[in-house]
């Protein structure tokens, strides 16, 4: 097995592009309340924001706390967008960022991105479970009581998924 992949296997592992995954992953964010770094100027500045919405075209997020950096973030080209939500980096570029007014405030936006990376290294860490025999977990309650046993669908260094019944 090599050690590095190539830009295919890259992106076949790391890149959200179905256009209805891109949404759902962006407005995930969005409910989490999830902090972005927005870099910019070739990394040499960044803000921090929060995304406000998200459109088939459109992306809104908010303007940073420093008022020179968010003038040269209009400035700039484009920027790249990064946070790790549970651990998984998620990154993807905003091109030609401006200024509007949105709701009575002064906010960003960009289009919509095409892609987004999403690496999450958990897959890394993943136990293989047997398929022909399913491994069950038990689960009581505090006295003792026996509230279930499911079969396990995963399990990982960051927990386990268990298929309950409807």
């Amino acid at each position: 097995m090599s050690a590095s992949l190539s830009d295919e296997e890259i992106e076949d592992r790391f890149y959200l592009l179905g256009r209805m995954e891109i949404l759902k992953t962006l407005r995930d964010l969005i409910a989490s309340h999830e902090t972005l770094t927005v870099y910019f100027n070739s990394g040499k500045d960044f803000i921090l924001t929060t995304l406000l919405d998200v459109r088939q075209d459109a992306l809104i997020f908010d303007l940073g706390s420093d008022e020179k950096a968010n003038r040269r973030l209009v400035q700039s080209p484009s920027c790249v967008f990064v946070c790790a939500p549970d651990g998984v980096r998620v990154q993807f570029i905003g091109m030609d960022p401006g200024r509007i007014s949105w709701t009575k405030s002064d906010v960003f936006w960009t289009p919509c991105p095409d892609r987004i990376i999403r690496m999450q290294r958990r897959e890394n860490f993943r136990t293989v479970l047997p398929i022909m025999k399913s491994l069950q977990v038990r689960v009581s309650d505090e006295p003792g009581q026996e509230l279930g046993v499911w079969s396990l669908k995963n399990m990982s260094i960051a927990g386990a998924g268990a298929v309950l019944p409807s």
